[in-house]
């Protein structure tokens, strides 16, 4: 199977949450549906998930971009989110536990769907507990998909 990094190359990619299954049937019509897939960063939806999103965000390469090896980049900002975790967790408690990023997305992509009358799928980028139901919406998605990042380095 192709992983992320591959399919985001390739301008093919989706992710849906472990609740949503893609929407990319034909149409009564028989056309198929282009759908949209919205990128962003993602956030913690819990005060559990703090940790390995910033794990996922300080080792992506594309993000931070250093000299160093791959193994001491990413020995060096794991040691660092882990040890930043416990003081982020604090900030992310002063607004309700949580990053308002994640239903911010997900509510503009409901919004968009039920505006064009089209799929509309989110990738939250640092939240790993989504990329495995990505994936496998990917594969089994035979509409073409238009890509819009909500970061601006990509």
């Amino acid at each position: 199977m192709p992983n992320l990094e591959t399919k985001m190359e390739e301008g093919v990619v989706k992710d849906v949450s472990e609740s949503k299954k893609a929407v990319c049937a034909p149409e009564e019509s028989g056309a198929i549906p282009s759908a949209i897939l919205l990128v962003n960063f993602g956030g913690p939806r819990t005060l559990g998930e703090i940790k390995p999103f910033l794990i996922e965000l300080l080792c992506d390469r594309e993000l931070i971009r250093t000299r160093l090896p791959t193994f001491v980049h990413n020995f060096f900002f794991r040691r660092i989110a882990k040890k930043r975790a416990p003081k982020v967790l604090l900030d992310y408690e002063s607004i309700g536990g949580k990053s308002p990023i994640y239903e911010t997305t997900e509510a503009i992509a409901k919004a968009l769907s039920k505006k064009l009358h089209t799929p509309v799928l989110t990738f939250h980028r640092y939240l790993p507990d989504t990329h495995k139901a990505s994936l496998l919406a990917i594969e089994e998605c035979d509409a073409p998909i238009r890509v819009f990042p909500f970061f601006p380095q990509f």
